[in-house]
């Protein structure tokens, strides 16, 4: 678990640690900085707070995390930020309008369908970068 004091983690914090296996980031956090997560091949779930603004690019690529849910504060999603996330099964978008997306940002995750908020569907196949992943796009059923 990562500590309320704690606003940004930064660049490759806890990159190859691989007996991660599960990680709760607290409420306050903001900034994941880009590899934080990178190489942790045993990592399979993360709990991101929904004061979350800005994941950085490659944060958790090599992880074996199945679900990932994106919190409504998020405003960018760097360049290749979900990238080589193979494992997913889904990505949960609670963000009702579409959020600024780095090209490249959800390749190489296995093609996993992108719920975003059912009234936000149409807004976000359309946006800019989320575009190019508008076959994978779906509304939410929470």
């Amino acid at each position: 678990s990562v500590p309320e004091s704690i606003i940004q983690i930064s660049t490759s914090a806890f990159k190859d640690c691989s007996t991660l296996i599960s990680v709760s980031i607290q409420e306050g956090v903001k900034t994941i900085g880009g590899s934080v997560f990178s190489g942790c091949n045993s990592l399979n779930e993360i709990l991101l707070p929904r004061t979350i603004t800005s994941i950085g690019s490659f944060a958790f690529r090599g992880c074996h995390i199945k679900r990932i849910v994106l919190p409504e504060n998020l405003e960018s999603l760097s360049e290749w930020g979900l990238y080589g996330m193979s494992n997913l099964e889904s990505i949960t978008v609670m963000k009702e309008k579409p959020f600024s997306l780095g090209a490249r940002a959800f390749d190489e995750t296995g093609d996993c369908p992108i719920f975003v908020p059912s009234s936000s569907v149409d807004s976000y196949k359309v946006a800019p970068v989320w575009k190019g992943y508008k076959d994978r796009i779906y509304p939410s059923e929470e």
